[in-house]
Order: C-alpha cells, then sequence, then structure tokens
C-alpha cells in the first residue's frame, strides 16, 4: 500500500486488504489456458500492475475488450469500440440487453 494514509491505515486497520490486490489475486489464480475472457468496461488496462497484465493475455489468448470509450487498449488480443446495449455481434443465446 502507498500514498501519504498508508501508514495511518496500517496503523489503524493492520488487517486491511486492498480490494484492487484482491481481484488481482483472483485472476491470477483464476485465469489459465482455458479461460475465454470478454470484458465489459474494460478500459485501458486489465489491472493495475503490468506485469500481471501481460502474463494473463499470454494465458489467456482470447481476451476480448469491448468499451464505448476505448481510444487505445494495448493488453488484448482484440479490442472493441461499442455499446454495451447494441453489441457488434450476433447472440448465440438469442438474449438481448
Amino acid at each position: 500500500m502507498h500514498g501519504k494514509n498508508a501508514a495511518l491505515i496500517r496503523r489503524y486497520y493492520p488487517t486491511y486488504g486492498s480490494p484492487k490486490r484482491a481481484y488481482e489475486r483472483l485472476l491470477a489464480e483464476a485465469v489459465d489456458a482455458r479461460t475465454v475472457w470478454l470484458d465489459l468496461g474494460c478500459g485501458r488496462r486489465l489491472t493495475g500492475n503490468s506485469e500481471l497484465n501481460r502474463a494473463l493475455t499470454r494465458r489467456a489468448p482470447p481476451v476480448i475488450g469491448c468499451d464505448r470509450d476505448l481510444i487505445y487498449n494495448n493488453m488484448r488480443r482484440c479490442a472493441i469500440w461499442s455499446s454495451l446495449m447494441l453489441p457488434p455481434y450476433r447472440s448465440a443465446t438469442g438474449c438481448s440487453l
């Protein structure tokens, strides 16, 4: 943990864990070569950890990011500019959002 409040948080909440680090741990454990990843609202990075981002995209080759504000994204194999209400693909289930 970094920043000006890190020392206070460690002092008064010694068991506190960052939700971002918990998410990173979950991804590191869950993502493998069988993972097909569709990240809706992907933004520009998977996580704040660049090393983990590279490892995850190597582990799960079909990583697809979909975001309406997507300008540049170098972490995904495929990035799609789209609204989630009007996806640029046909639904296999016949469901619509």
